[in-house]
């Protein structure tokens, strides 16, 4: 284990640049790739060519003041327990509390594809961060976004503007 100096620093600097980005912005969608979540911050329904994605491979949650609202836990549990006998459950194919939850807060019925935020809510409003890749969004609405990277190794996150491979900032561990 080394020690914490300069490079932890601008590390922070680096992650803290990228997530500035999307303040003022609110999240207009979300989806999946296998246990990767994404959220879309802009574009799609408003003047903005491309959206900013947050793509989180790492443990995460969205939470009010009192409550977790969903997680990243959440993708291995059924939104209905009554079929929790089915052994070919896949949460990648729906039904995932997280999904569900989401779908709830983004007040998007569909029940496939990405979920849109249908919501007047989810509007980036503040963000901190730690050299560690730790982050924290605030949202309107009372609900914040919370990302812990919590393990040694692989990406945790990343940040970037849609087809601009220049603004791609990855939060990782080696």
């Amino acid at each position: 284990m080394g020690q914490l100096g300069d490079q932890d620093g601008d590390r922070r600097l680096q992650y803290a640049a990228a997530l500035e980005n999307l303040v003022g912005k609110t999240i207009t969608r979300a989806w999946h790739a296998a246990t990767l979540r994404g959220f879309a911050f802009g574009g799609f329904d408003n003047d903005e060519k491309a959206p900013w994605s947050f793509h989180i491979q790492c443990s995460w949650r969205i939470e009010t003041q009192n409550a977790i609202i969903t997680g990243s836990e959440d993708w291995f549990e059924r939104a209905n327990p009554e079929l929790a006998d089915d052994d070919d459950w896949d949460p990648g194919n729906g039904g995932s509390l997280q999904e569900a939850r989401l779908r709830e807060l983004f007040r998007d019925p569909d029940s496939c594809g990405a979920i849109a935020n249908n919501s007047a809510l989810l509007t980036c409003t503040s963000f901190e961060v730690d050299a560690l890749g730790s982050v924290v969004i605030g949202l309107t609405g009372g609900f914040m976004l919370r990302v812990f990277p919590a393990g040694s190794r692989g990406e945790h996150w990343r940040i970037f503007l849609k087809g601009d491979d220049e603004s791609h900032v990855v939060c990782k561990s080696s």
